[in-house]
């Protein structure tokens, strides 16, 4: 006969472990997206993902709203160079620009680290991270925030995260 404290911790036990599983899979998704939402001629120098231990993941085909040309498509925004960037166009603001990834299998994104192209017209000072689970007909805000557009001493754009970093601006331990 098991005792009702040992029935009620395997209870709480199962509950946590279904609520986990849950959990997990709620934040695993294959199509992510981070979006400038309004009129903008937002364009990205380089974009990374992040997984929850903090490292960076890899894989997965990019895509966005539009691309400008060869030269600024969504791909240049994930090849480690600076020097690349994607746009849509460089002519006009559109609504709602946008850059994603589609990973092969659901995976969990935490944050989503960017790097603006070096040029005011070019920059956004709000971001949402999104993902979908119908192949972007539809997406969900996870996170968003602010950008400050900051650059480098030499010009070149910094990395601004989606959402942003804690931070701390006065430690009181008394």
């Amino acid at each position: 006969m098991i005792s009702r404290n040992s029935f009620q911790a395997r209870l709480l036990l199962f509950c946590a472990l279904i609520l986990a599983s849950n959990a997990e899979t709620d934040t695993a998704h294959k199509w992510w997206r981070v979006l400038a939402p309004g009129e903008t001629k937002w364009a990205l120098a380089e974009v990374r993902w992040s997984a929850d231990d903090g490292t960076f993941l890899s894989g997965g085909t990019s895509f966005s709203s539009g691309d400008h040309a060869d030269w600024s498509s969504s791909v240049q925004a994930a090849d480690a160079n600076d020097k690349t960037y994607w746009c849509e166009s460089t002519k006009s603001e559109s609504e709602n620009r946008w850059l994603g990834v589609q990973f092969e299998h659901a995976t969990s994104v935490v944050a989503v680290e960017m790097k603006q192209y070096p040029h005011d017209n070019y920059k956004s000072f709000y971001a949402e991270l999104q993902f979908s689970d119908d192949e972007g007909a539809t997406w969900t805000t996870s996170e968003s925030g602010d950008l400050t557009g900051e650059q480098d001493e030499d010009g070149s754009p910094t990395w601004e995260r989606i959402p942003p970093e804690e931070q701390y601006e006065q430690m009181d331990f008394f």
